[in-house]
């Protein structure tokens, strides 16, 4: 009876400040905030001048605008689709500006089309995290061809996934536009799959056109990139019923990233099967020692996985409670700004307050960007200290060079992780930005899971 009697005390003051609006109510969800129509206005500005270079190029290639273009954003493009081109002060500080911009605006677009913002919704979208790092490892072994390998060169990659996404979140969409709920769920998974061959049929072509007239054509055989297509079919097919409860959207962006990432596992498994049947002169022309390091997995994916899933046991406790009493940790009920939050002072606003740091542990938009970063530490100190990488980005080079060793990155991308994590626990999102905080968590993955996980791969096959 007290816990009853607490919820409805809750709920009561919880109606009760929202009718009488104590600071100031939060904006309905087909407004944008001062900060959306900035982002918007910025990424547009970007758009423009991106194009205006572009334009100016054919006509004038020496105008400043064009040489800025090439030199710093298109140009370490370009050459990485041939070899591993670094990045520099310039791109780098412009792709983390763009990519904030991009979140923010993003966000708001989300929002006012009625997209879904449940942690299901982040779910959805991990296989196509693994999908980009896929696609930059299948690339870095030279297995797309000409004018197909761009697409999978960071950062253009992210654009390129992301507008897949869309045309899976469109199709999945438009594939439930009937009344009757087994048609609709009958409809999604065949749009998925349709999208899914249409992939492989791209993805095979590419390949076929990339190994013709070189040392691998008679030696790498696309049948397994054949045979993960169809076992991502039918994964497809069996992921199906345990998601049966998602939207549309979010069945069709799952299984098209699951299907789509199955094409080009199976592409990497050609490789490595191609690299245990080749001859030595084979290997000396592709420049590979023919060794697969499949050991690696243990220490850089393996590990973090087994640490996440501790802090994820510790903090579902904490996390049932809140969902049990309505809350989801971080963010307000509908109705309350965050000003309206701050001057509470009930039962609800206090275990909020109180459980929220340790329920966000078992939140997977937190939890598994706590677990990429540490992902991509470890990826970088096994490639930099073990299998003779180098290092491309800016900051983190300079954070290795001071000290000599990768170990270093370990270290830093550990407090980024605990960042990630005091975030998580401290910031408090509207009901509103649902989709904001999905996307922020989104980005910390763009830029922690998805290199580790593209450097694991590379490590693995040796390329």
């Amino acid at each position: 009876m007290r816990t009853v009697c607490w919820l409805n005390c809750g709920a009561n003051r919880l109606e009760q400040l929202v009718a009488r609006r104590v600071v100031s109510p939060p904006l309905s969800d087909d407004q944008l905030s001062p900060l959306e129509r900035i982002a918007i206005l910025m990424l547009s500005i970007v758009g423009l001048l991106v194009a205006a270079a572009v334009l100016l190029h054919d006509s004038n290639p020496t105008n400043p605008l064009s040489q800025i273009l090439y030199q710093y954003f298109l140009g370490p493009v370009l050459a990485e689709s041939s070899a591993d081109a670094g990045y520099n002060q310039v791109n780098t500080f412009t792709y983390a500006v763009v990519l904030i911009l991009f979140v923010i605006a993003l966000s708001a677009w989300l929002r006012k089309t009625g997209m879904p913002a449940s942690e299901r919704t982040f779910v959805a979208l991990l296989p196509w995290v693994a999908w980009a790092a896929l696609g930059e490892v299948v690339e870095d072994a030279g297995m797309f061809g000409p004018g197909y390998e761009v697409w999978f060169v960071s950062p253009g990659i992210h654009f390129h996934t992301a507008a897949w996404v869309i045309i899976a979140a469109m199709f999945g969409y438009g594939a439930s536009r009937t009344n009757d709920e087994t048609e609709n769920e009958q409809g999604v998974t065949t749009a998925s799959i349709t999208l899914v061959m249409l992939q492989s049929i791209l993805m095979i072509g590419s390949f076929e056109t990339a190994r013709q007239g070189t040392a691998i054509e008679t030696h790498l055989s696309l049948l397994p990139v054949a045979l993960f297509a169809g076992a991502g079919l039918l994964t497809i097919l069996a992921v199906n019923p345990f998601i049966e409860k998602w939207s549309p959207v979010e069945r069709g962006v799952f299984m098209v990233g699951v299907g789509s990432s199955m094409v080009l596992l199976g592409a990497l498994v050609s490789y490595g099967i191609m690299l245990n049947t080749v001859d030595e002169g084979v290997l000396r022309a592709i420049r590979h020692d023919g060794e697969l390091n499949l050991w690696i997995i243990w220490p850089i994916l393996i590990l973090p996985m087994l640490l996440a899933a501790g802090l994820y046991r510790w903090g579902r406790e904490a996390r049932e409670t809140l969902v049990g009493s309505g809350l989801i940790a971080g963010v307000l009920p509908v109705g309350i700004s965050i000003d309206d939050w701050e001057e509470m002072r009930t039962q609800a606003h206090d275990m909020m307050e109180r459980l929220t740091p340790r329920a966000v542990l078992a939140s997977p938009v937190v939890i598994i960007g706590m677990m990429g970063e540490l992902v991509d530490g470890l990826a970088t100190y096994f490639g930099l200290d073990h299998f003779g990488y180098s290092e491309k980005h800016v900051v983190s080079g300079y954070l290795i060079d001071l000290f000599d060793t990768a170990l270093t990155f370990v270290a830093v991308k550990i407090v980024i992780a605990l960042v990630v994590w005091w975030f998580f626990s401290l910031a408090r999102f509207e009901h509103r930005q649902r989709h904001l905080r999905l996307l922020i968590g989104l980005a910390i993955l763009v830029v922690g899971l998805a290199p580790g996980l593209r450097d694991l791969g590379r490590m693995m096959l040796g390329v």
